[in-house]
């Protein structure tokens, strides 16, 4: 049987699991076997599954425990990103979503919670956004 592609792409720090040499430095496209699994394709590149906190296929949503037995058909976009790291610093409840979260000039954007029962999505510095004042999810 003839290998098929698909495309994988992986954030934040997940990214460095991907083997080198693509244009994109977050995606590749890969030759899988048919009848391979989500769980086999991370596996063979290496990536620990408690690495992969949310996992898309061809945009929706795939829950850790279907991941073993969800088959890729070709063509197919399987997208996984990290767990949020996070805290308690100062009052405020938050982690980076990717990056680095201990230098705050190489993190992405962080979520926030400030006494709110939403998080609220801060972007990083590179980001064209500004920061409302306020609390959680209402700017002043």
């Amino acid at each position: 049987m003839m290998d098929m592609k698909v495309r994988v792409k992986l954030y934040a720090r997940l990214e460095r699991y991907l083997p080198k040499g693509g244009d994109d430095a977050n995606e590749a496209d890969l030759d899988v076997a048919p009848g391979t699994t989500v769980a086999e394709v991370f596996q063979g590149l290496g990536l620990p599954k408690e690495f992969c906190h949310l996992v898309l296929v061809n945009g929706g949503y795939l829950a850790p425990a279907e991941r073993a037995t969800r088959v890729l058909e070709k063509g197919d976009h399987l997208a996984a990103w990290p767990p949020v790291a996070g805290g308690v610093a100062g009052g405020v409840a938050g982690g980076v979503a990717g990056g680095d979260p201990k230098d705050p000039a190489k993190a992405n954007d962080v979520l926030v919670r400030n006494g709110g029962s939403r998080p609220v999505l801060v972007p990083s510095r590179s980001s064209s956004f500004s920061l409302a004042r306020g609390s959680a999810g209402s700017p002043s």
